[in-house]
C-alpha cells in the first residue's frame, strides 16, 4: 500500500505523497517484532507443569495457547489485516477518479481534525497538504480496540459491573494478558471471573472469547459464524421452552380454586 501511494505521487496523480499515511507495522524493523522465549527458557517454564495431573496438563496447554493468542492480539491480526485486506482494485480506481474530478481531496499523513466553535464546522489539516478542509460533518472510521471493561454499551457494561460477566484473561510467561473480549463457555454462556456460568445469559460474535477473529462469510458457504449461531440457537430455544413451561404452570396453579375445609 505504501508503495502504491508513493507511486501515485511520483507519477503526478496525487499532489502530495500519501505513503506516510499508511501506518508502518512495528517500524518495519525486525527489532520491533515480539521476541519469543529462548528454547531453554521455554523448556524450564513448561517443565514446571506436572502433566501427570489434570491441573498440570491444563496449565501446559493454557501457557502455549495464551502466548500464541497474546501475539495475535497484540500485533499479528492488525498486521495481517493491513497487508492482506483493503478495497478491491476497482474501488481504488473509482476513488482515484473522484480525486481527479475534484470531488475527493487527500490530506495526507499527520491528519488533525478540530472543531471551529465560531462556525460550527470541523476543520481538517495536514502538514503535507498545505490547505485546510472545512465540513459540517466528520465521520471517523477508526474502530476502537475490543474492551468489555471500557465499553459504554450498557448491554456489555452491566454484566461486567455486576460480576455476571468478565473479560477473557490469559496467563502468560510475562503475566496476565487481557484480550478485552467477553468470556464465554463452549455453550456461549457468560462466565464470571471465577469461570462460573451466568445461566441464561449468552454471548456470541467476534467480541467474545468463542471466536478467534472476525471474518465475512463467502456466498454459498456454510461459514463458521452460521454454524456458531446455529449451535447457540439450541440452548437459547431450550431456555425459552423452560420459561414458557414455568409460566404456563404458574398460570394453571393460580387458576385452581382454593381448598375449603373445617378446622
Amino acid at each position: 500500500m505504501r508503495s502504491l501511494l508513493g507511486w501515485l505521487h511520483v507519477t503526478g496523480q496525487v499532489p502530495v505523497s500519501l505513503a506516510a499515511a499508511a501506518p508502518s507495522v512495528a517500524g518495519w524493523r525486525l527489532s520491533g517484532l515480539p521476541k519469543g522465549l529462548e528454547p531453554a527458557e521455554l523448556r524450564r517454564l513448561l517443565a514446571g507443569c506436572d502433566r501427570r495431573t489434570a491441573t498440570g496438563r491444563r496449565d501446559f496447554a493454557v501457557m502455549l495457547n495464551a502466548r500464541s493468542q497474546q501475539t495475535v492480539h497484540n500485533w499479528w491480526h492488525g498486521f495481517f489485516s493491513f497487508v492482506d485486506s483493503g478495497p478491491p482494485p476497482r474501488r481504488l480506481r473509482e476513488m482515484l477518479a473522484l480525486h481527479r474530478t475534484g470531488l475527493l481531496r487527500f490530506l495526507g499523513p499527520g491528519l488533525s481534525v478540530a472543531a471551529d466553535e465560531s462556525t460550527g464546522e470541523f476543520v481538517a489539516t495536514s502538514p503535507q497538504a498545505g490547505f485546510a478542509v472545512r465540513a459540517a460533518a466528520f465521520i471517523e472510521a477508526r474502530l476502537p480496540a475490543t474492551s468489555v471493561a471500557r465499553s459504554l454499551n450498557p448491554v456489555l457494561a452491566s454484566p461486567h459491573l455486576s460480576g455476571l460477566g468478565s473479560e477473557q484473561q490469559l496467563l502468560t510467561a510475562d503475566g496476565i494478558h487481557s484480550t478485552g473480549k467477553l468470556l464465554v463457555s463452549d455453550r456461549h454462556e457468560l462466565l464470571d471471573g471465577h469461570g462460573r456460568a451466568a445461566g441464561r445469559l449468552f454471548g456470541v460474535g467476534p467480541g467474545t472469547s468463542g471466536r478467534g477473529a472476525d471474518a465475512f462469510a463467502r456466498p454459498g458457504t456454510n461459514a463458521a459464524p452460521f454454524r456458531e449461531n446455529d449451535a447457540l440457537a439450541r440452548p437459547v430455544l431450550g431456555v425459552a421452552a423452560e420459561l414458557a413451561s414455568s409460566r404456563a404452570a404458574g398460570q394453571n396453579a393460580s387458576a385452581e380454586p382454593a381448598a375449603v375445609g373445617r378446622s
